[in-house]
């Protein structure tokens, strides 16, 4: 028996079309010319299910695997993601990693906190396919569970596999990131009916992570110009990237004439000229980046790697009030209220001047530090940057 996951029926291109907004979309997110990470087995309960795996928090373990370093993972509250068995040392012939979790379950997340097993001296190794049986064992004083801080991102793409069965893997498709294509899986979201319309996994634990923590992927809906692809931004190779993504729709507004938007630095000129608006949902996605320029994300780093953040001005107050960021992190103050603020340092180190609705102010923290600054239309506004 096997249950394919819907992204490995050919839904993308509805998925796409879902996401871009308009009708007959899947034409629009191009011909993708990346190849999808590999598929391999895992077990659960018993039965094996297939997986992708994409982006990890260590970044030692992202060489050995092939796979994204996402040093944002490592911020990530780990008692909220179920468990992956890994065996280290002797191990039965045919020993997989053992999940804690699959699609289906209110615990699933494509994010999963590493558990480092290994087997007792003089104990005989057996073949783990449960975490029921490995955590019978380890009370039997068979084998040893180790914890790690380790957070790694895999979706399930199929399950109830059958032995010998072979899994077609997801398919990629094209994004714009600063001007050049990067390749992307869509694997899972935090909302069920979104899940169910766009066919991939639905997981609540999606739900639960703080979404300043995550770049944004900028999905134009409605009226937009002939090849318009969704819009990460940040790629592999960025200080914030991370497979993890905040939802945010954009939409060009009435009497303008839309053009391809491929950066997110151009959708900020976009929105300070008027041309767009920018609305962030309470949507969160799994999807991993598995190609950038043409090549592989793993091996090809970004010739042109910057971090960006973003933070909002609406209902009088900075979002979010805090933010931690690298030196040489740029940070945009946009402002998505009705009425004009500003970002003015209480040392004097920056003035924005008026951000009008709609317009926004950057600058870059070279030095490492804490910056304090508030409004100085609205002096109860107040908002702090912490630079590492």
């Amino acid at each position: 028996m096997l249950r394919r996951v819907a992204i490995l029926m050919g839904l993308i291109p509805l998925l796409v079309g879902t996401l871009v907004g308009v009708s007959g979309a899947s034409s629009r997110h191009g011909t993708a010319r990346f190849t999808s990470p590999p598929v391999q087995m895992s077990y659960y309960d018993d039965h094996l299910d297939a997986i992708v795996a994409t982006d990890v928090s260590s970044k030692a373990q992202a060489a050995e695997l092939g796979i994204n370093y996402a040093p944002t993972l490592r911020g990530l509250k780990a008692k909220l993601f179920p468990a992956v068995y890994i065996t280290k040392g002797p191990a039965a012939d045919g020993q997989l990693w053992v999940l804690g979790s699959e699609p289906g379950e209110n615990s699933y997340a494509p994010l999963w906190i590493e558990i480092t097993v290994r087997w007792s001296e003089g104990a005989q190794p057996v073949l783990l396919t449960s975490d029921t049986q490995i955590d019978r064992l380890a009370s039997e004083g068979q084998l040893t569970e180790t914890r790690t801080k380790v957070v790694i991102d895999f979706a399930v793409t199929a399950t109830n596999v059958d032995s010998g069965t072979t899994v077609s893997p997801p398919p990629v498709f094209d994004t714009f990131y600063d001007g050049h294509r990067d390749g992307m899986l869509a694997t899972d979201v935090s909302t069920k009916p979104q899940a169910k319309v766009e066919g991939i996994n639905y997981s609540a634990v999606l739900a639960k992570l703080d979404p300043q923590l995550f770049p944004e992927l900028y999905i134009v809906r409605g009226r937009m110009a002939t090849g318009q692809l969704m819009i990460p931004g940040s790629e592999p190779g960025e200080p914030d990237y991370s497979p993890i993504w905040r939802e945010t729709v954009v939409r060009w507004r009435k009497g303008t004439t839309p053009v391809v938007i491929k950066s997110d630095t151009q959708v900020d000129r976009l929105i300070e000229a008027g041309k767009v608006t920018e609305r962030e949902t309470t949507v969160r996605l799994n999807c991993p980046v598995v190609g950038v320029r043409g090549g592989s994300a793993s091996a090809t780093p970004s010739l042109t790697a910057r971090a960006k953040r973003r933070v909002r001005i609406v209902d009088f107050a900075f979002t979010p009030k805090t933010i931690t960021i690298a030196r040489g992190t740029r940070v945009r103050w946009t402002n998505t209220g009705s009425v004009a603020h500003t970002s003015t340092s209480n040392t004097g180190k920056w003035d924005s001047g008026t951000i009008a609705p709609g317009a926004s102010f950057s600058r870059v923290f070279r030095r490492a530090g804490t910056f304090r600054y508030h409004c100085s239309i609205h002096p109860n506004m107040k908002g702090k940057v912490v630079v590492t």
